[in-house]
């Protein structure tokens, strides 16, 4: 009888430590993917900046070489840029105004203008 019930308390001691165990594992991930999230964000934040910049310095090139500015895509793929950019985060297609007079104005719809 003794030998039953110090395996039924040692079952219980078991069960309660991996319950416990699951627990922490599970709270302790799910935390670093939310701050993972958070760092992904702000990493597609600044690679967002940095292709809209990318895409005026193409256009002032271009501006630069033919003394005019870029009135589409056209002008600048492929010997500007190689391809057409979008928003790193979701894939959006930028907001570009382009203008006969002037450099494009490039702003996304996620993170803003320049």
């Amino acid at each position: 009888m003794k030998n039953t019930t110090v395996i039924v308390l040692l079952s219980i001691l078991v069960a309660i430590l991996l319950v416990t165990t699951t627990t922490f594992a599970v709270l302790y991930f799910t935390k670093d993917s939310n701050n993972d999230a958070r760092v992904s964000s702000s990493d597609a934040e600044q690679e967002c900046d940095a292709q809209m910049r990318t895409i005026v310095s193409a256009a002032l090139i271009y501006t630069a070489d033919t003394m005019y500015f870029p009135t589409s895509w056209n002008d600048l793929i492929p010997e500007y840029l190689n391809a057409k950019l979008y928003c790193p985060l979701d894939g959006t297609e930028y907001i570009i105004e382009w203008n006969n007079d002037a450099p494009p104005e490039i702003s996304c719809p996620n993170h803003g203008a320049l």
